[in-house]
């Protein structure tokens, strides 16, 4: 019965059947242990055959009396675990990653006393002989000294089932001996525990492993070796972090620094490559396949050993690039040892990684190294949303070096990823900061503009950008001192100073002398303005403006900024709309401008279109085009003095009076109304100011009937001898409304 017995769960186990892993770790022999004498040291499964007694029957599966003894971290209060449905290995001839926890290594002395060790976790199976306890592991336990006993067990369908059962050794131990036994939490539960009574005795078989591949251990996919040509396309690359810190290469410094808040940089990209001797060794994409992370051998507990990615053929006899992953039991943790010294481990110290060579370090967790696996695709589409989010932004590209990045990243690989971070972080020509031009300034954790609240009188953050709005312009002029002041385009006016002491909704106004700042670089991209150590802060979502003294990189404290290099109008269906800038536009194909004159010997309002459409700071203009919106480029390169006529413009909103006229459609008709109640003019319009030579324009004909702002009675009236031209060239005799070229040359506009 025995033999055939045996031959059964052989036939069973060691089947050739396809695996249901999708990676092989390790391979299962043909070798079952059931005595005592042949068990050596190495690596196995172990089969557990649980004793059932006659009432067992009702609440258990007796056809399956086996099941397979593996660590189960989630149950740390009964942590040695056996399946309850039979031998998990059943038909299988290898184990897969994911049943890692199955394996474990029995070392044997030369008195045949027994430790057991599960290899995933790398925790014994412990002392504790205090009965029905579990073998808990709420506390650091000593490993277990076992003695093995030949056993054969005869259960309730009369099967014998043979192995060995393990005893507890300490001679310490008053009452026993112990022996481990299953207990059962609830029915189909087993797991292991100590008792006295040789009743329920569990008998285990050691399954003999082979080519086992320890990559089951770390918390990351090992990956191919690479070559002289290169990483393989399969390797797995990861990002690293310490202290919730990213780990990366700078070539710059001697030292692999630990800082980084953004993960996707330059030389965060890290690959693990298993050697033949079963060491780690730690490539990193931006140094390519020569170069592995090494170190001499580290000395003090000061952290002043450091290591940095070498070049493999170069490594001296004192230097190794190769390393022992201690793994922490969590699936992503582990800590990196130096080979040789057991206490010498990778730490953070700030901001830096090195190592701390301490009894303390393997367990610090400045010493706990997290590993994230990195999606190539989703990285590139991250690189390229923030930077073409903040295209333009100081520190960023310039136009030049964007285009060469956004080409290597067109390339959709790990290399193209590395070119265009090389590009990005180190090679790539930055836009540097203009004094001489206007900036919108984002507020980096909140997102705000910054501009002014709603009567044009304190600091406020736009909670979005508003593409035409000129109120959100800032140009940053620097003192000789290397202050700077922070210059208002429309209030031309600067910020005073930032109350110096911390607070929240303050009210921080504009004036003609401001007040001096420093100017704060945290990084490339972000900036800030202080005085005396008190920020300017976006302090709230909602846009209110205070004051603070800690902050830093991606804080309420930091600002991009953002060079203003056009400006958006929208023409409405009228086809005519005014504006008047603090800064020289360049105008669109489509576009036309206009100044205008009144003149008074001949009755009408003479407009004249400014030259190439380039339209100098200051100038109060009349735009024609078709409508929808428009982009105005912002032209530093005009420096023209402004075109003074007989159009007058706002920059903040302003008060008219009832004889001003403003553009306007009325009913059919687009032209100049007055306003008899007079109002409000919106910031960065042009308006016809009343005066004696505007009033003296009989084109006009303006009523005062109506509700504040009536429409043009009358046409511009022809005068003796004077001939109108449409825009073709066709002489017109009755002109309608619109703009007609004069025999002189001149343009009218007719409004009805």
């Amino acid at each position: 019965m025995k033999k055939l017995l045996l031959l059964l769960l052989a036939g069973l186990l060691f089947a050739v059947l396809p695996s249901k892993a999708q990676d092989k770790i390790a391979e299962i022999t043909s070798t079952v242990v059931t005595n005592i004498e042949n068990l050596t040291t190495g690596y196995y499964v172990i089969n557990c055959y649980i004793p059932r007694t006659q009432g067992d029957v009702d609440q258990n599966t007796p056809e399956k009396p086996w099941g397979s003894l593996y660590y189960n971290p989630n149950r740390l209060d009964r942590p040695f675990d056996v399946t309850s449905d039979g031998f998990i290995f059943e038909g299988q001839s290898q184990v897969s990653s994911e049943q890692a926890a199955y394996i474990w290594f029995v070392s044997k002395d030369e008195s045949g006393i027994l430790k057991i060790q599960n290899v995933k976790k790398e925790v014994y199976i412990p002392v504790d002989p205090d009965r029905n306890k579990n073998m808990n592991m709420e506390s650091a336990k000593e490993a277990a000294t076992l003695k093995g006993i030949n056993k054969t067990h005869t259960d309730v369908l009369n099967r014998e089932m043979s192995g060995i059962v393990l005893q507890y050794t300490e001679e310490s131990v008053t009452v026993g001996p112990w022996t481990i036994h299953a207990n059962y939490a609830s029915p189909k539960d087993p797991n292991l525990s100590y008792w006295t009574s040789g009743d329920g005795e569990v008998i285990f078989q050691f399954v003999k492993l082979q080519n086992i591949d320890f990559s089951f251990k770390y918390p990351f996919k090992t990956s191919i070796a690479p070559t002289a040509e290169g990483f393989s396309p399969n390797t797995y690359w990861y990002y690293m972090t310490v202290r919730e810190k990213y780990v990366t290469h700078d070539e710059k410094l001697d030292y692999c620094p630990a800082s980084a808040t953004n993960p996707v940089n330059y030389g965060s990209f890290w690959a693990f490559v298993k050697n033949k001797a079963g060491q780690i060794e730690i490539y990193n994409a931006a140094t390519g396949p020569d170069y592995v992370l090494a170190s001499s051998t580290p000395t003090g507990n000061g952290g002043s050993t450091c290591p940095i990615m070498k070049e493999k053929s170069t490594l001296a006899d004192t230097e190794k690039g190769v390393w022992n992953i201690k793994h922490t039991g969590s699936d992503n943790f582990f800590f990196l040892n130096f080979p040789g010294v057991d206490n010498a481990y990778m730490n953070y110290r700030d901001p830096k990684l090195a190592f701390w060579v301490h009894a303390d370090s393997k367990a610090d967790d400045g010493s706990k190294l997290r590993v994230q696996e990195v999606d190539i695709n989703e990285a590139i589409g991250t690189v390229r949303e923030q930077q073409s989010a903040l295209t333009g932004a100081v520190g960023t590209l310039d136009s030049e070096s964007y285009a060469d990045f956004t080409a290597a990243l067109d390339k959709g690989t790990i290399d193209g990823l590395i070119e265009a971070l090389k590009i990005r972080d180190l090679t790539g020509q930055k836009v540097t900061l203009n004094y001489d031009k206007f900036y919108r300034l984002k507020n980096v954790r909140r997102g705000g503009y910054l501009g002014l609240d709603e009567n044009n009188t304190y600091l406020k953050c736009a909670t979005s950008l508003n593409n035409s709005n000129a109120s959100l312009l800032w140009k940053i002029a620097q003192n000789d001192d290397n202050t700077v002041k922070l210059f208002h385009a429309n209030a031309q006016k600067n910020v005073e100073a930032v109350q110096q002491s911390a607070g929240v909704g303050l009210s921080i106004a504009l004036s003609e002398e401001g007040a001096n700042y420093n100017l704060k670089k945290w990084n490339a991209t972000q900036f800030g303005f202080y005085i005396n150590s008190f920020y300017l802060v976006q302090s709230n979502d909602n846009g209110t403006m205070g004051s603070w003294n800690e902050g830093g990189v991606g804080s309420d404290h930091a600002w991009y900024f953002m060079p203003a290099e056009d400006i958006e109008l929208n023409i409405s269906d009228a086809g005519y709309a005014t504006v008047n800038y603090p800064f020289p536009i360049q105008l669109p194909k489509g576009l036309t401008a206009y100044t205008g004159t009144a003149n008074a010997e001949k009755s009408k309002f003479m407009l004249e279109e400014v030259s190439g459409g380039a339209v100098p700071a200051n100038t109060p203009v009349v735009i024609q085009g078709t409508a929808g919106p428009h982009t105005l480029t912002i032209d530093y390169a005009n420096t023209a003095e402004k075109i003074s006529r007989d159009l007058s413009g706002s920059l903040l909103p302003i008060e008219i009076t009832p004889d001003d006229y403003i553009l306007a459609k009325n009913g059919e008709s687009v032209g100049f109304y007055k306003t008899t109640d007079g109002g409000t003019l919106a910031q960065n319009k042009a308006y016809i100011k009343s005066t004696p030579a505007i009033q003296a324009v009989r084109g006009f004909g303006f009523s005062t009937e109506g509700d504040g702002t009536t429409g043009i009675e009358n046409t511009v009236t022809e005068t003796e001898n004077e001939e109108y031209y449409d825009l073709q060239g066709r002489r017109v005799l009755n002109p309608t409304k619109g703009i007609y070229v004069t025999k002189s040359g001149k343009k009218v506009l007719f409004v009805k």
